[in-house]
C-alpha cells in the first residue's frame, strides 16, 4: 500500500473500497470550530478474510465434572485456509484444512470458583480493574490477546519482558500514545492520542500487573480431553473455555486469529443461583452449602434452571429441608406447566436447616415423545392444601445414574 496518506472524505459519513491487500490505517481527525482537534485511528486488513471458530461440543450450560473429561471438538471455516467441517467439505465442496492446522488451534481451559453465568462468572463485569475496563472499551483487543499472538504480542508477553524495570512502565505509555513500530515485529502500533496519558497508565500498568494463570490449561487440537480434577469438581464455580484460530495470512497481510468461548456449569448447582427465582427468598444459613439457600416458599412458586443438557442427565438429587407443610417438588421441561419429568413428595423432617437429599429419576419419554437435548427445567413447588411455609431448598444436582454420588461435592 501508498505509505502516503489520502483523505477519503470530509463528512461524517464515508465510504471507501480498497482492492489492494495490504494493512491500512484509517484516522479519523475531528476540529472544532476553535481549531482544536483530536484524532483515532484503527487498523484496517484487506485481503484476509477473518475465520470462524466454534465449538462443536460443548456448548454452554454443559456440565463439568471429575467423572468423566470434558471433551471438545472444535469447527474452523477460512475462506483463504480451508476448513476441518465434514458437513461443509462434502456438501458444499470446501477446501480441507492443511495438515499443520491442528497446531494453529488453541483451547485454554480455565476453572474458576466464581458462580456459573451463561455469560461467564456472575460479577465479572463489576469486578474487572480500570485498565481492564478501559481495555475492554477501547480497540486493544482487536490487536493483542492475554497469551496468545495475534496482530500484536501477547500481553503476557510484554508484560514478563518489562515487568520491574525501571521507566519501563512510561516508554511504554508513550508508545500507546503515539504509536510505535519495530519494537515487536514489522506491522506498527498505530497512535492512542485519543486516549489520555492516565487513562494510557492504567491499561498498561493492567498488562504489567499480568501473571501466568496457575489455573488455566493449554490444548492444541480441533478434538481433544479436558481431565477435571475432585478439587475444581468440589468448588463448583464454572469452567471457561477458550478456542482460538490463527489463519495462514494471505501474501503481505498478517495472519488474523478469532476466538469463541463457552462457560461449562458444575453438576451440583445453588438453589439461589437459578436463573430465575419466581417467589421463594434467598435467605442464608451455616448449613446451607455456600452459605445460602432458597426458603419462604409456598405452593406455586417457582425456580429455572437455563438450557440444561437432559442427553447428561438421569436423574436429580435434591438438598432439602421442611419443618412447615412439606408438599412435593415437580421438575418440568421449558416451562412450569411444560411436560412433567419428575416428582417427588418433601419428608417434614422437623428442621427447617437440617438438610437431607432426596434423589428422583427423569422420565424422559413422555408417550411417543422423547424429551432429550438442552431445556429449561422449572423447579415448581406444590402443595394440595397448604398454601405457604412448604420447605427450603438448598441445592440441585444433575448427576447421571450411576457416576456421580449425592455428596460428591460437599
Amino acid at each position: 500500500p501508498d505509505a502516503q496518506p489520502s483523505v477519503v472524505a470530509t463528512t461524517a459519513d464515508a465510504t471507501i473500497s480498497i482492492s489492494e491487500p495490504g494493512v491500512y490505517n484509517a484516522e479519523l481527525i475531528v476540529t472544532d470550530s476553535a481549531g482544536a482537534s483530536r484524532a483515532a485511528a484503527v487498523p484496517v486488513l484487506v485481503g484476509n478474510d477473518r475465520p470462524s471458530v466454534q465449538f462443536s461440543s460443548p456448548q454452554t450450560g454443559d456440565f463439568f465434572g471429575s467423572e468423566m473429561p470434558v471433551e471438545f471438538r472444535i469447527l474452523v471455516h477460512d475462506a483463504e485456509d480451508g476448513t476441518n467441517d465434514d458437513d461443509a467439505i462434502d456438501q458444499q465442496g470446501a477446501e480441507i484444512l492443511d495438515a499443520d492446522s491442528p497446531a494453529r488451534v488453541v483451547l485454554n481451559a480455565t476453572h474458576s470458583a466464581d458462580a456459573y453465568s451463561p455469560t461467564g462468572s456472575v460479577g465479572a463485569v463489576a469486578t474487572d480493574p480500570p485498565g481492564l475496563r478501559r481495555m475492554k472499551s477501547s480497540d486493544c483487543f482487536n490487536c493483542h490477546a492475554v497469551d496468545q499472538r495475534r496482530v500484536g504480542p501477547q500481553l503476557l508477553e510484554i508484560a514478563n519482558k518489562y515487568r520491574g524495570k525501571d521507566d519501563a512502565l512510561e516508554a511504554s505509555v508513550q508508545r500507546v500514545l503515539k504509536g510505535s513500530t519495530g519494537v515487536w515485529g514489522k506491522i506498527p502500533m498505530i497512535p492512542h492520542s485519543h486516549h489520555t496519558v492516565e487513562e494510557i497508565r492504567e491499561m498498561v500498568g493492567w498488562v504489567y500487573s499480568l501473571e501466568p494463570a496457575g489455573l488455566t490449561r493449554i490444548f492444541n487440537g480441533f478434538v481433544g480431553e479436558i481431565p477435571v480434577s475432585a478439587e475444581e469438581s468440589a468448588k463448583g464455580g464454572h469452567y471457561r473455555l477458550e478456542a482460538t484460530y490463527t489463519d495462514l495470512g494471505a501474501g503481505v497481510v498478517p495472519p488474523l486469529v478469532s476466538a469463541t468461548m463457552v462457560y461449562l456449569r458444575p453438576r451440583m448447582m445453588e438453589a439461589e443461583n437459578a436463573d430465575e427465582v419466581h417467589g421463594p427468598q434467598l435467605l442464608g444459613s451455616g448449613n446451607a452449602s455456600g452459605g445460602r439457600f432458597v426458603g419462604a416458599i409456598n405452593h406455586g412458586h417457582f425456580l429455572r434452571f437455563r438450557s440444561i443438557n437432559l442427553d447428561q442427565t438421569n436423574q436429580v438429587t435434591l438438598r432439602i429441608a421442611s419443618a412447615g407443610s412439606g408438599g412435593s417438588i415437580e421438575l418440568h421441561a421449558d416451562a412450569p406447566d411444560g411436560p412433567l419429568l419428575a416428582t417427588t413428595e418433601i419428608e417434614v423432617n422437623g428442621q427447617w436447616e437440617q438438610f437431607y437429599d432426596r434423589t428422583v429419576p427423569l422420565t424422559k419419554q413422555l408417550g411417543e415423545t422423547s424429551i432429550t437435548g438442552r431445556h429449561d427445567i422449572c423447579v415448581v413447588f406444590t402443595h394440595p392444601r397448604q398454601a405457604g411455609g412448604l420447605m427450603n431448598l438448598d441445592s440441585l444436582q444433575f448427576q447421571q445414574q450411576g457416576d456421580w454420588p449425592a455428596d460428591a461435592s460437599r
